[in-house]
């Protein structure tokens, strides 16, 4: 599973819950952040046998960046591989989103309505786009806390 969205819509909430009620490893995109080739790193990790759940993903590393900077650390066609190695292992990415998201800025008094907007408007359509090519939810964190999961049966 691996969960991805603006920032500060409770993904990170969201993965350590469903980590701890499922008993499966967590990784936090934030430690691979700095690798020099993100693609390989990517598909390493999500190749790698067993039960996985990533708290941020690539789509973090190509949706908000091209707003924010200009640029981007990965491009489409990576992020459609990766999408395919999603499905092929029978993975799902879950888009997480709030109905009131918080400004991605650091210092919140300077963010610009419009680029929050805007970046939640990226994500969505990034999701959408790669919903063509693997399984995609959505997961709206705008009701407060995320509630215990009940245990999958079977």
């Amino acid at each position: 599973m691996l969960l991805d969205g603006a920032s500060a819509t409770g993904t990170s909430a969201f993965a350590s819950a469903l980590a701890e009620r499922h008993g499966h490893p967590l990784v936090r995109s934030s430690r691979i952040a700095d690798h020099r080739n993100l693609h390989d790193c990517y598909r390493n990790l999500l190749t790698r046998p067993g039960p996985l759940i990533l708290d941020g993903s690539f789509v973090s590393d190509f949706v908000p960046d091209p707003l924010l900077t200009g640029s981007s650390r990965l491009i489409w066609s990576q992020a459609l591989d990766l999408a395919g190695t999603v499905a092929r292992g029978h993975g799902v990415l879950i888009h997480v989103v709030t109905t009131a998201p918080a400004c991605p800025d650091p210092h919140p008094d300077q963010c610009i309505p419009c680029t929050r907007a805007a970046i939640t408007d990226a994500y969505r359509r990034a999701f959408d786009t790669l919903s063509a090519h693997t399984a995609v939810l959505t997961a709206d964190m705008a009701h407060g806390p995320v509630q215990p999961l009940p245990r999958r049966s079977g």
